[in-house]
C-alpha cells in the first residue's frame, strides 16, 4: 500500500526474504516523526484545552482606578487562572469565560440573572484642597454653575451618568475639560482651577489633594455591576474570578452616606 503511494518499491525482495532499501530507509526516517507526532497531538489538545478553561477575560469598562488592587485580589489565591483585562475595548460578542465590570445610573432588572451589583456608591463634588469651595460643607447649585468642571471623555460610563443626572436636574456645567485618563483628572484636581463629580467610595482621594462635597439638590449614584453572558455557562475559572471580584467589592460595601451593600446572585 505504501509503495504504491510514494511510487516506488520500498523494499528489496531476496528469495523468501525482504529488506528495507534505501527508499524504504526514508519513509522509515519520515514514518518515526509522523508517528512521534500523532502521539504529542492528544497531549497538545488537552494542554489547549486547560489552557482556555483557566483562561477569563475581564472587559473593565469601570473602576480602572481600582484596576492593580483588584488583579492582586484575584491572582493571589488564584494563580492558575490566566486573566486577560482589556479596557476602553469596543464592543464584542461575550464568550462563556468573559466578565464585564461596568457602571450604571440604574440597578439590573430584578429578572436578570446575568448581572449583580457590585456597589451602589453617591457621586459627590470633588473640589481641590486648595479650593475656596473644599471650606464648605454643603454647596449650592449656583456656587458651582461657572467652575470649569473636570471630566471623563463622553463615551465613558461616569460621563454617560452625570448626563443623565444633568438632565434630570435641569443643571449643566457651563465649562467641562473632557480627558480619558482617570489618573491624568485626579491630578489636575490638585491644581486648585478646576472641580469635577466622582463616585464618593472608589475614587476616595489618598494623598489629600481633593476633597468630597455635597452639592444641595443633587442626589446622584452610580451603580457598578458584574455581567456575563446569560446563555453559556461560566468556565470554573471565571466562577471564581467573579467570587474573587465581589469579594474585593466588600471593603466598600459598609452601609453608609457613601456606599450601599449588596449581595445578590
Amino acid at each position: 500500500m505504501f509503495e504504491k503511494e510514494v511510487g516506488t518499491p520500498l523494499f528489496d525482495r531476496i528469495g523468501k526474504r525482504i529488506r528495507l532499501n534505501k527508499y524504504g530507509e526514508i519513509f522509515l526516517r519520515y514514518s518515526d516523526e509522523i508517528l512521534t507526532l500523532l502521539d504529542r497531538i492528544p497531549m497538545e489538545i488537552e494542554a489547549e484545552q486547560i489552557r482556555e478553561q483557566n483562561s477569563v477575560l475581564l472587559i473593565m469598562e469601570a473602576a480602572s482606578m481600582l484596576l492593580p488592587e483588584l488583579y492582586d485580589q484575584i491572582l493571589s489565591s488564584a494563580r492558575e487562572i490566566r486573566l486577560s483585562i482589556l479596557q476602553n475595548c469596543p464592543h464584542r460578542e461575550p464568550q462563556n469565560n468573559q466578565l464585564i465590570l461596568s457602571a450604571s445610573w440604574e440597578p439590573p432588572c430584578k429578572e436578570e440573572n446575568s448581572s449583580l451589583i457590585l456597589l451602589k456608591e453617591k457621586i459627590r463634588l470633588a473640589v481641590p484642597a486648595g479650593h475656596p469651595l473644599a471650606g464648605k460643607k454643603n454647596i449650592s447649585l449656583d456656587a458651582i454653575r461657572r467652575e470649569t468642571f473636570l471630566s471623563l471623555s463622553p463615551e465613558r460610563p461616569l460621563s454617560k451618568i452625570l448626563e443623565h443626572y444633568y438632565f434630570i436636574y435641569g443643571f449643566r456645567p457651563e465649562s467641562i475639560t473632557y480627558m480619558d485618563d482617570p489618573k491624568v483628572l485626579t491630578r489636575l484636581l490638585s491644581s486648585d482651577l478646576s472641580v469635577s463629580f466622582l463616585p464618593a467610595s472608589t475614587w476616595e482621594p489618598m494623598d489629600q489633594s481633593f476633597v468630597l462635597r455635597d452639592v444641595e439638590g443633587l442626589s446622584m449614584y452610580q451603580y457598578l455591576l458584574l455581567s456575563w453572558r446569560p446563555d453559556l455557562p461560566l468556565t470554573p475559572a471565571a466562577r471564581r474570578c467573579r467570587q474573587k471580584i465581589c469579594d474585593f467589592f466588600t471593603r466598600y460595601n459598609s452601609p453608609g452616606p457613601e456606599s450601599e451593600a449588596w449581595s445578590e446572585y
